[in-house]
């Protein structure tokens, strides 16, 4: 336990003879004062019997057996009721076990001997301060005692120079739930809204779309009963329409029941979220625009949805990023046959680095110059259900499709930067490095008990330590080998649960 101060009079001891008392009265009248002292037991004896500690500032006798504390004294327990006089330091009672007396304590006390004695807790107890500085106590508080370099923020050491530090954003992402024609949707929407995305901590989660089987009242509600207690507010949570989710009925369906339909959302349009880095603004569109039923099944994105969107007003803020929902594919198979040049329009018009969609119900990537599309299995109809999680870095997008079976495979870890050579194929963002020059590694990842730490390596070579820089991020600079060609980057993050890792290719000229 950390020595307290506790204030005495050197003065004042104990006077065991007249001499004492007059050298005390003598200090006294020459103007000696209260001194702070490191032991309040100074000079107590208790009485012979026991021995005396310090309990929060303040002297406690602990007796031997047969005594109990009477003040400061120890007296001799009385043979015919052992418990008279025991007060077990006014924080418990007593009892008579084997005509012996015993304390009872009080909750937050322990018995020690005949007294109830305050637990004391170590607040440093498992604080870590980030791994970069030492806990310390303070006043009976853990404070952190951070390395040259970094500065104490609560119980976290953050690096100096955070201001100056750009950080990856990201977001998750989920389609095609088909709650009524899925039996295991609802708990496993509920596990990923109320498990993964707390971790996490997106952006933004969006949900492309088919949040029904066929956009009945009945399946809307199961929709409503599990997201009610758990999803994030609008925009933080939003869906889009998909082709299963309404008709001419069932439109009222979309915008009474979902998230984006009760904030005032509509079937297209905007939103902006905040993050560490500025506003990203959110399209969604309705790629299921149409009377028709084969139409809405093909997908189909008009003229007249497209200008809508092209006049939606600016905010007052500059935009750090911006995305784009629809439900059907622009790429690849069934890529939207309707309105496919309006689609790269409205893309193109607001600079969007990633166009997400469903479905299909099968994995699919690919480019529209520097946009990532990125196309994900049904979480509802797939097994095991899958989600995307998607960061935006300097080095453009990254991404991980990640399965829930037989549980989230925690710690999540996605590498952010540098860029990911076969990410989609052919990847426009990914530059070629010089052999045996430095990079510098970016990386997030997540874990319910926390990440402990972040690795990176090349081509299999010794793990090196990342430094932690702040909100789910680590940073680190390695040097590439003196090679040419492909090479292999990974990083690995360790938890409580375990550790994981993801890797990428990069080239090397």
């Amino acid at each position: 336990m950390t020595p307290r101060l506790a204030s005495s009079n050197r003065c004042f001891g104990r006077p065991t003879v007249y001499l004492a008392i007059s050298i005390t009265f003598l200090m006294f009248w020459a103007g000696c004062a209260p001194a702070e002292t490191e032991d309040s037991c100074e000079l107590i004896n208790c009485s012979g019997h026991g021995s005396c500690v310090d309990q929060s500032g303040s002297p406690v006798c602990i007796c031997a057996d047969g005594y109990h504390a009477q003040g400061l004294d120890c007296l001799a327990n009385d043979v015919a009721d052992p418990c008279l006089g025991v007060t077990c330091s006014d924080h418990g009672h007593c009892t008579i076990v084997a005509n012996t007396p015993s304390c009872v304590c009080d909750e937050g006390y322990e018995a020690q001997a005949l007294n109830c004695i305050e637990i004391w807790l170590d607040p440093c107890a498992g604080e870590t301060c980030s791994h970069h500085g030492s806990c310390q106590i303070e006043s009976e508080a853990a404070v952190c005692l951070c390395d040259e370099g970094y500065h104490a923020q609560d119980l976290t050491c953050l690096v100096d120079d955070l201001p100056s530090v750009s950080r990856p954003i990201w977001f998750l992402h989920i389609s095609d739930t088909h709650f009524g024609g899925s039996s295991s949707v609802a708990e496993d929407l509920a596990t990923f809204l109320s498990e993964v995305v707390p971790v996490v901590e997106p952006v933004a989660t969006v949900n492309t779309g088919d949040t029904t089987e066929s956009g009945t009242l009945s399946y809307w509600q199961d929709y409503r009963a599990v997201i009610d207690p758990i999803a994030s507010p609008y925009p933080q949570y939003q869906e889009i329409p998909g082709n299963h989710d309404i008709r001419e009925e069932t439109i009222d369906n979309f915008n009474n029941y979902s998230q984006t339909g009760l904030a005032g959302g509509g079937l297209h349009g905007q939103s902006f979220a905040e993050s560490s880095q500025g506003l990203v603004r959110i399209v969604r569109t309705n790629t299921a625009d149409s009377d028709s039923s084969s139409s809405r099944l093909a997908g189909i994105f008009s003229e007249e949805q497209m200008n809508e969107l092209l006049a939606l007003p600016d905010p007052d803020q500059p935009v750090h990023a911006a995305i784009v929902l629809g439900h059907h594919p622009i790429f690849g198979f069934q890529r939207l046959p309707f309105g496919y040049d309006f689609m790269r329009s409205t893309i193109d018009h607001f600079g969007a680095s990633v166009y997400f969609c469903g479905h299909t119900h099968i994995v699919g990537l690919g480019w529209l110059d520097t946009t990532l599309a990125v196309r994900i299995p049904s979480f509802g109809k797939s097994n095991p259900p899958m989600f995307s999680l998607l960061s935006l870095d300097e080095s453009g997008p990254a991404l991980r499709q990640i399965a829930m079976a037989p549980e989230t495979p925690w710690p999540l870890v996605l590498i952010t930067g540098p860029a990911d050579t076969k990410l989609g194929l052919n990847n426009p963002h990914a530059v070629e490095f010089t052999a045996g020059s430095q990079i510098e590694v970016r990386a997030i990842g997540f874990s319910p008990s926390g990440v402990d730490g972040a690795e990176m390596r090349i081509n299999d070579e010794p793990w090196t330590a990342m430094e932690f820089q702040d909100q789910h991020f680590w940073t680190g600079r390695l040097l590439l080998p003196d090679l040419t060609g492909e090479q292999t980057l990974e990083v690995r993050a360790n938890s409580a649960e375990g550790s994981e890792s993801d890797s990428l290719t990069l080239d090397t000229i």
